[in-house]
């Protein structure tokens, strides 16, 4: 899993500062360029493609629709514990994601959003993660992630994750299918991912500025 984020407040360019222009100007090509070369590292056979990919053989447009939400596929496959094979990969269940964030806004804010940061322009390693995601053994499939902030906080935390057991069975003569389910998120083992956890925005910048009340007048 790949993802590259970058949030702009505002319209204007600080073209009233030549200094300022030529270091937005660098900020975004030092974006850009760790982009395509993330992006063009990932370019290769289905191993490099995300666990659930390369597990059922798929392309993520089966499962998702508009990003978080599933497809009546993709509900199948989560309801059924992660366990759906289908693909020739034979390895380990593992997936990353790395997501830098580029954050501008119009006018700059009152204080570095973070230590080391700037008061705009501000380019970091938002997040990385790691997956445990797909079939563990039999039945039991998981989606395990492990989160970190490598920039700032330098911080790293299990993040939203489900564990499940999912077989099927004849009930009232209808094929049904039971499970446990365990997690440490409440909402994240909705089978539509629409609700609490899967909300929006999915993807932001963590050091934008935030609304404040206005200032009293003098």
């Amino acid at each position: 899993m790949k993802a590259v984020a970058a949030e702009k407040s505002g319209s204007a360019l600080p073209g009233e500062n030549p200094r300022r222009t030529i270091g937005f100007v660098l900020s975004v090509a030092m974006l850009i360029a760790a982009a395509v070369t993330f992006l063009a590292a990932g370019v290769g056979p289905a191993r490099a493609l995300p666990s659930y990919a390369r597990q059922t053989g798929q392309p993520c447009a089966a499962c998702h629709t508009a990003f978080p939400e599933l497809t009546p596929f993709g509900r199948r496959f989560k309801i059924g514990g992660y366990t759906l094979g289908g693909g020739d990969w034979k390895g380990p269940p593992v997936a990353m994601m790395y997501m830098p964030t580029f954050t501008h806004t119009q006018s700059d804010q009152d204080a570095p959003p973070a230590p080391g940061l700037h008061t705009n322009n501000n380019i970091v390693s938002q997040q990385i993660s790691g997956f445990i995601a797909g079939q563990l053994i039999g039945n039991l499939g998981s989606f395990i992630q492990i989160t970190g902030d490598p920039t700032v906080n330098g911080t790293a935390f299990v993040d939203a994750s489900d564990v499940r057991y999912a077989d099927t069975l004849k009930l009232f003569g209808k094929d049904t299918i039971w499970g446990i389910d365990a997690n440490n998120t409440p909402t994240v083992e909705d089978p539509w991912n629409t609700t609490p956890s899967w909300g929006w925005p999915q993807i932001s910048s963590d050091h934008r500025p935030g609304l404040r009340p206005p200032a009293d007048p003098p």
